[in-house]
């Protein structure tokens, strides 16, 4: 109450129309309940003589035409621009007319695009099956199997063993030098890759750089580009190759490259063998440290046949990564159609409803 009366702040009501002006411009939304806003929000009250479900959709198309840029090209709106802007105001009848027909064709749109989305998350729900299946069981049919020793795994091909980690790599930690020491921070230091910094299959740079103070400091070593990088705390479970060499911090462990290793492999395999020896903290989140990293139990095929199941991932995965862009490019267009579609019917465009 106090922070209302010292910046004399007025009550939003139920109903009204909220539209952001400063940062992230354009977004709106009706508001359910009695509220404050920050200074980013203006807020259309509720009017007899307004339809706001018609201005929901008008502000949207229309208002952003009336701002000001900065020297990045951003919109931005002051008090000015906004209560200067210039808008399309159709017959009280005619916008309730505009807003039922755009809340009928934006509800059908949303469920198209749904579903679209649920596909999305179906072929990427099939490619993680795919991966799990090939790097477990295997590719070739028929083949003979045998107790792998492993309550979550079961049955593995023979011919594929069960092997410690600490077995299988060599692989080095990273470390995080004092944030608080600007000399151990510069742009044009050595490449310090955090999980935050890890996109995808393959990393290709740091957003921050580590000074040669730091490194000896913490006694890191250098990760050689063509290392496989997997984040074991916070966002447990990502992996990355590094095109770079680099340093990374204590929540990364890289496997160096080898030549009697298909990192290939190792780069599907980890995604689905690794997590099942995390340990778990008292919120239930997964959570690794060296004794359970070195001890984790990983399932072995042979050499060539780690070649075999990386052929077999990367031609099937390939198919469902083209369903998938297909898809998104056709939500793209949909919502290029809907923002289409609420721009003619607001401007008095569509015949019917005039």
């Amino acid at each position: 109450e106090l922070a209302v009366e010292e910046k004399n702040m007025k009550i939003i009501p139920i109903g009204a129309l909220l539209y952001s002006f400063k940062l992230s411009v354009g977004q709106m939304s009706f508001v359910d309940v009695p509220t404050y806003t920050n200074e980013a929000i203006f807020a259309i009250l509720p009017k007899k003589d307004l339809n706001l479900d018609f201005w929901y959709y008008s502000l949207q198309a229309c208002l952003i035409n009336n701002a000001n840029e900065n020297i990045y090209g951003a919109k931005i709106f002051n008090q000015d621009s906004i209560n200067n802007a210039i808008l399309i105001k159709p017959p009280l009848k005619t916008q309730k007319n505009i807003a039922n027909y755009l809340d009928d064709k934006t509800a059908k749109i949303k469920k198209l695009i749904d579903d679209k989305k649920k596909m999305i998350e179906l072929l990427k729900e099939q490619k993680q099956s795919i991966i799990h299946e090939a790097v477990t069981k295997g590719v070739e049919k028929n083949m003979k199997m045998k107790d792998s020793g492993i309550a979550w795994l079961g049955k593995i091909p023979e011919g594929w063993e069960v092997v410690k980690l600490k077995y299988i790599f060599d692989y080095v930690t990273g470390a995080t030098p004092d944030t608080g020491k600007n000399n151990y921070y510069s742009e044009n230091g050595f490449n310090w890759i955090t999980i935050s910094d890890l996109s995808g299959k393959y990393t290709k740079e740091s957003k921050n750089k580590i000074t040669e103070l730091a490194v000896e400091k913490k006694n890191m070593q250098i990760v050689p580009t063509g290392s496989l990088l997997y984040s074991f705390k916070l966002s447990v479970g990502q992996v990355s190759f590094v095109e770079l060499p680099t340093y990374t911090n204590e929540a990364i462990f890289a496997i160096l490259p080898n030549p009697n290793l298909n990192l290939n492999f190792w780069y599907y395999a980890l995604q689905t063998y690794l997590i099942n020896s995390a340990n778990e903290n008292i919120y239930g989140a997964k959570i690794f440290n060296q004794d359970s990293i070195d001890n984790a139990l990983l399932i072995v095929p042979p050499l060539k046949t780690q070649k075999t199941i990386v052929d077999h991932i990367e031609k099937e995965s390939n198919k469902i990564n083209t369903a998938i862009i297909k898809t998104e490019q056709e939500i793209e267009l949909i919502e290029e159609y809907k923002k289409s579609l609420v721009y003619h019917a607001v401007t008095g465009k569509i015949a019917k409803l005039i």
